[in-house]
């Protein structure tokens, strides 16, 4: 009877948490249907075709021979190989692969805003994070770039490390590391995060030994191939590290550079890229832009927070590493952490709104009302420039006529 009743109660606690948290697990449920049924409808059809860009990386990922000759992205590379024994003479395994990169970076987002900003928040600033016409275009499009979204999970394997300093942090962020190095131009994003982060990372390798080993073999081996080829190709580090193909003539250029990153976030994209966006439209819309300016404020507020600090450190040198690299490094890593600033302005908006209307459960509900009704205003608007506006424009359709390998 006893072991019954033992055996029962994990069930119980299950109902009870059902009971008490059916919202949040049925928001929760409804927004991962939701992320996955952008990033995978109409997948293959959205467009007439393929790029020249994602024939060429369906042709690299299917030699391993050619990949150890040059392992520049293998990681990326890897896996599309991997698909394509699952999806066999077909150029969708290039795009499954940003899908799935694109997916679990939406989930490390979701789950460091909950962290920070509790679950409402969250929801919110994840749908407009996850329904970006920026985000889709990134991590729908079969090209190496999705790579550069990995280094959200690095930071935030970065936090973890600060607050807990556990092993398993270290390993994870040996792995990742070195799996970014892969990716051209993040080297420079490692060397600073490393000298801003190395007190927490000396503290932690001190109290995590064996962890320290452990990750240190996987990073090694991990990188084994990256270093046999650079030993043989010298000449390709330059290109690897995406240092400047030119110089400038003078320095109002190089602050030209690096002022066209924040931008192309908030303002105004430096040049056209039909396969990538539609017309120079800027990462952020208005409503974005505005709660990024409300977040400004909270961690101007706030500034001894690590991540107050951390987010201004990655926007600054960010910045200052892409308009360096001439374009050659995209500004991907940068944007989910706007995003992330936009969700602590959402975040602060939602808390003003309680503290005006303390015990009033009727103006509560109107303010919920209302911003979710912008939020799904936002999300239509973002979603149409997507799904109707790109795949309809002219130059763009004429950049996607590859119909197999």
């Amino acid at each position: 009877m006893y072991n019954k009743l033992k055996m029962n109660r994990p069930i119980q606690n299950l109902r009870t948490f059902t009971r008490k948290h059916w919202l949040l697990l049925v928001g929760f449920g409804g927004l991962t249907l939701a992320v996955f049924a952008v990033l995978l409808l109409r997948l293959q059809t959205l467009m007439p075709g393929y790029t020249t860009s994602e024939l060429n990386t369906y042709h690299t990922a299917s030699s391993l021979n050619e990949l150890w000759k040059k392992p520049i992205d293998a990681p990326y590379y890897l896996l599309v190989h991997g698909l394509q024994y699952l999806t066999p003479h077909n150029l969708l395994a290039v795009r499954l692969v940003s899908v799935l990169i694109g997916a679990v970076s939406v989930l490390i987002f979701c789950i460091l805003m909950i962290r920070w900003h509790g679950v409402r928040t969250a929801l919110v600033g994840t749908m407009l994070f996850a329904f970006s016409a920026w985000f889709l275009h990134i991590a729908r499009y079969g090209s190496p770039q999705a790579m550069y979204l990995v280094f959200l999970p690095l930071a935030a394997c970065g936090m973890w490390l600060r607050e807990k300093q556990a092993g398993t942090a270290v390993v994870l962020g040996l792995t990742l590391s070195a799996l970014l190095l892969y990716t051209p131009g993040m080297a420079w994003f490692l060397v600073f995060g490393l000298f801003l982060q190395w007190p927490i990372i000396d503290k932690a390798f001190k109290k995590n030994p064996g962890a320290v080993v452990l990750g240190s073999v996987f990073f090694l081996a991990i990188l084994a191939p990256l270093g046999w080829y650079f030993y043989k190709h010298t000449g390709e580090l330059t290109s690897w590290l995406c240092l400047p193909r030119r110089f400038w003539a003078h320095s109002s250029e190089l602050l030209r550079d690096i002022v066209n990153v924040p931008l192309a976030i908030f303002f105004r994209m430096p040049s056209d890229n039909p396969v990538m966006q539609v017309g120079r439209l800027p990462v952020l819309n208005v409503f974005s832009g505005v709660m990024f300016a409300a977040g400004c404020y909270v961690y101007a507020k706030n500034v001894r927070l690590a991540r107050s600090r951390l987010f201004l450190a990655i926007g600054v040198l960010g910045s200052i590493i892409i308009g360096i690299s001439q374009g050659a490094i995209p500004i991907t890593p940068l944007v989910p952490f706007a995003f992330a600033v936009a969700t602590a302005g959402i975040g602060y908006m939602i808390d003003v709104w309680y503290q005006v209307f303390p015990r009033n459960p009727l103006a509560q509900g109107l303010g919920m009302g209302l911003l979710a009704l912008v939020i799904l205003l936002v999300a239509t608007f973002q979603l149409s420039s997507y799904f109707v506006a790109w795949p309809h424009a002219t130059a763009s359709r004429s950049q996607f006529t590859i119909k197999g390998p």
